[in-house]
């Protein structure tokens, strides 16, 4: 597929003087129609329902303004339209759930909206699995919604005053407000009873709310305006081409020396490893003079950091390494392949760490989130071995359907209902738990915490019950349909039938 498909003849490429035409009508209502609904969704709410209606919004906006926004067919890029799937499922759950990943999950909705965007709407001169995508990124964020932000005030005034007339009708109101500016001043100072009448006037317009619904429609109606008026127009910051790397500038043998010296070093720690790589954690005691604690703490980051560096390394010397005949010589694959299987033993040792950790302290959202990120590192790397011996894999493609399934499964797992489910199995074998810390869980893990404590009483002290307390409070605090959140809503049923009676 070209990493470029011409768009239609309006799409304007060089820089030539090109008179610019306001936005149609169309355009400007349904922008004008998402800024009130947005406003109202958000003014003085929390987060909620409102989320996922406002994502799903996005897309019916961009459906109805598709002649204007998209120049790419589903055959030409079936996979960026099949990523709709991931995102409106994110957006359900965040009205299904409350979870510290959905906050995860709103950056990963923008972003993918975004690619979909400057993709379809053929703003890209590079394949969106190509590394010169980046700049497109760049340069489609500025040209289409840094220069396109005032478009939704300018074009409306355009269309609305549009002739002698109303211009006139413009500089009337204009001069108005001008004259009442200096005169109503001047009448409040001269008259107690009046000025004291306007002060109750203006209170009971409670401008700050006022204000702050202009703004809200102002903002969400020109960046909803911003890429769609602009999408086929020429862009603002000079003609771009297509970024592509035509030579290999690094000499292979320079890559293989510095990969071997790397092998070296992995393999000696691969074989210290493997001394306790499986031994209990009295042998972890015995060899390394550590608890499970500090031998799982010890480290761990070190060990992430390498293996994603690792990762790195290989995509870069794979990618700008000379080759021979268009092939990687043997010795540089068997090197990636060393490279690979050190990741797998990191990993593995990372895991071990983490589960030593969790033996000791018991389970909670980051830790569940580490063991998470080290199987999407497993895919991830079993996706580089492939491409190894494959050229036809498409990495990056790959890479981005893993990191979405990944998020996906990750919020269908539910992170802090399972580490409470986790904590609440732990103390039924062992006897420990820390209950104020499941009190301290969102929505999805309160329902268990009210339930573990009813059925064992003796857990539910004082520094619990405020915990518990706390929590009730700040859910009785959303209020408005726009806020409301499933989870929530039974978390707090559970806690007012737990603190009430």
């Amino acid at each position: 597929m070209d990493s470029f498909t011409e768009a239609p003849a309006t799409y304007a490429d060089d820089m030539s003087p090109v008179k610019r035409r306001l936005s149609p009508p169309r355009l400007l209502i349904g922008s004008a129609v998402f800024g009130v609904i947005f406003t109202a969704l958000f003014a003085n709410q929390d987060f909620g329902l409102n989320l996922t209606i406002l994502f799903l919004l996005v897309y019916a906006y961009a459906f109805f303004n598709r002649k204007l926004i998209i120049t790419k067919t589903f055959r030409q890029e079936k996979l960026l339209y099949l990523f709709t799937i991931p995102v409106i499922y994110l957006s359900l759950t965040l009205f299904t759930s409350d979870s510290a990943i959905n906050a995860l999950s709103v950056l990963v909705i923008l972003f993918v909206m975004y690619v979909q965007y400057v993709v379809l709407s053929g703003s890209a001169r590079n394949s969106w699995d190509e590394g010169g995508f980046f700049i497109d990124i760049i340069f489609a964020g500025i040209n289409r919604l840094l220069f396109g932000f005032i478009r939704f005030v300018g074009d409306s005034a355009g269309r609305l005053f549009k002739g002698k007339k109303k211009t006139g009708a413009l500089v009337g109101v204009g001069a108005g407000v001008i004259l009442l500016l200096i005169v109503v001043p001047l009448l409040v100072g001269a008259d107690a009873n009046v000025s004291d009448m306007l002060g109750q006037f203006i209170d009971s317009l409670a401008l700050g709310d006022v204000f702050l619904y202009v703004f809200l429609f102002l903002l969400s109606a020109s960046l909803i305006t911003a890429p769609a008026a602009t999408a086929l127009e020429s862009e603002h910051t000079g003609p771009r081409k297509a970024f592509y790397i035509t030579q290999r500038p690094i000499p292979a043998i320079s890559t293989g020396i510095a990969l071997s010296m790397m092998a070296v070093v992995y393999v000696l720690f691969a074989i210290v490893q493997f001394r306790y790589f499986f031994a209990p954690k009295e042998t972890i005691s015995s060899v390394l003079g550590l608890t499970s604690s500090a031998y799982a703490v010890s480290g761990f980051g070190e060990l992430m950091f390498i293996t994603c560096l690792n990762f790195v390394l290989i995509m870069v010397a794979m990618r700008f390494t000379q080759q021979n005949d268009r092939r990687t010589p043997a010795f540089l694959k068997s090197l990636y392949v060393l490279l690979i299987a050190f990741n797998f033993v990191i990993l593995a040792s990372s895991h071990l760490r983490m589960q030593c950790y969790e033996a000791a302290f018991g389970y909670s959202v980051a830790r569940f989130l580490s063991h998470s990120f080290m199987l999407l590192l497993v895919i991830l790397n079993v996706t580089m071995l492939v491409r190894i011996f494959s050229d036809r894999v498409k990495i990056v493609r790959l890479f981005a359907v893993a990191a979405l399934i990944y998020i996906c499964a990750v919020v269908a797992v539910n992170p802090e209902r399972y580490v409470a489910g986790e904590n609440i199995r732990r103390y039924e074998q062992t006897g420990n738990i820390d209950a104020e810390y499941l009190f301290s869980l969102s929505g999805d893990a309160l329902g268990d915490a009210c339930d573990f404590v009813i059925a064992h009483p003796d857990m539910f002290d004082t520094v619990v019950k405020r915990q518990a307390e706390y929590m009730l409070e700040d859910l009785e605090q959303k209020n408005g349909w726009a806020s409301f959140n499933l989870a929530d809503e039974r978390a707090r049923g559970k806690l007012q039938k737990l603190l009430h009676e």
